[in-house]
């Protein structure tokens, strides 16, 4: 499997985090994600959903916490994830849950925040991790990678890190709060406009399945 769990920093690996340059001409049809792989590139592609919420554990103050929804043909993985202040220290902790302490969690949902939906991406290049995430239903739309190196192996032989050309970077944005997920949670749009549409969707939908029965008969 492509797809790693990724932390900032943990033991030899750092990961650095960018926005790219969406793909306006699309030569991957196959994705959801807009960014043109090579041929015989792979990848895994994936459906992630992130919730805040409220939370508390007896482990330190909780400074944020939320659960997540990944998957991919009806096929997901649910996590709970906390970060906790404990002596002055902020830990990051990820633990597997169950879909029905999922759902049970989902209750405390914090007001205001809405649930943060992505495409997600994995691949591999070289020695290097890439997870890109594309968020359909954020302002502005913004497609992110996150991009893991081994930092032993890149100093011991002395090597800069190169990133492939099929990844049209923007900015760099390891360091920016405004790319966090908690910080594009609050930038979701919700529009009636959207809603309306989805319900169009559906009413041909439903309309050209009658008119194929009818043909069929």
């Amino acid at each position: 499997m492509v797809n790693r769990i990724l932390g900032r920093s943990g033991g030899t690996s750092f990961y650095k985090k960018f926005l790219l340059v969406k793909s306006t001409t699309r030569t991957m049809a196959l994705t959801t994600v807009p960014i043109n792989l090579p041929d015989g590139q792979h990848y895994e592609e994936s459906e992630v959903s992130e919730t805040f919420i409220n939370f508390r554990t007896h482990e330190g103050k909780i400074l944020e916490a939320s659960i997540e929804k990944k998957g991919a043909n009806l096929a997901f993985a649910y996590t709970l994830k906390m970060t906790i202040e404990k002596n002055k220290t902020q830990i990051h902790k990820k633990r597997s849950i169950s879909a029905s302490e999922y759902i049970d969690l989902k209750t405390n949902k914090i007001k205001g925040m809405h649930e943060l939906n992505c495409q997600r991406i994995c691949t591999v290049e070289g020695e290097l991790y890439f997870i890109i995430d594309y968020y359909p239903q954020v302002e502005g739309q913004p497609m992110i990678c996150i991009m893991q190196v081994d930092q032993n192996k890149m100093q011991s032989e002395n090597r800069r890190i190169q990133t492939p050309d099929y990844l049209q970077i923007e900015k760099e944005i390891t360091d920016m709060a405004e790319y966090t997920p908690a910080a594009l949670a609050k930038r979701v749009m919700i529009e009636k406009s959207t809603a309306s549409l989805l319900a169009a969707t559906t009413s041909v939908d439903q309309v050209e399945s009658k008119s194929g029965s009818g043909d069929e008969r």
